[in-house]
């Protein structure tokens, strides 16, 4: 993780506007467990391309995590209208069934 983030790193210097960098950032940072760096760069992500599924679907997770239904329903509303059949997306869908409960 920590070469790609470097590796990453670089990309941006080079290429601010790569949404695919951004991702690949938050993802790293999900995985890692810290929610509010992961969040910062998948909203990054979003900007420079907002039909980035991977990028809806992991922020509606994160606010799963944080207890915060109406956020992720949001962003699995948005994931769910870039391609309706994305097994992930539908999770996600199955995990705010149980999310204000």
């Amino acid at each position: 993780d920590d070469e790609a983030m470097t590796v990453l790193n670089r990309i941006i210097v080079q290429e601010p506007m790569s949404a695919e960098s951004y991702l690949l950032k938050g993802k790293i940072y999900f995985r890692r467990g810290e929610l509010e760096s992961a969040e910062s760069n998948l909203k990054t992500s979003l900007f420079w391309n907002n039909q980035l599924i991977d990028a809806h679907i992991l922020l509606g997770r994160i606010y799963v995590q944080k207890g915060d239904c109406l956020q992720a329903r949001s962003y699995a509303t948005s994931a769910l209208k870039i391609d309706e059949n994305n097994e992930d997306a539908l999770g996600l869908g199955r995990q705010l069934e149980r999310c204000s409960k």
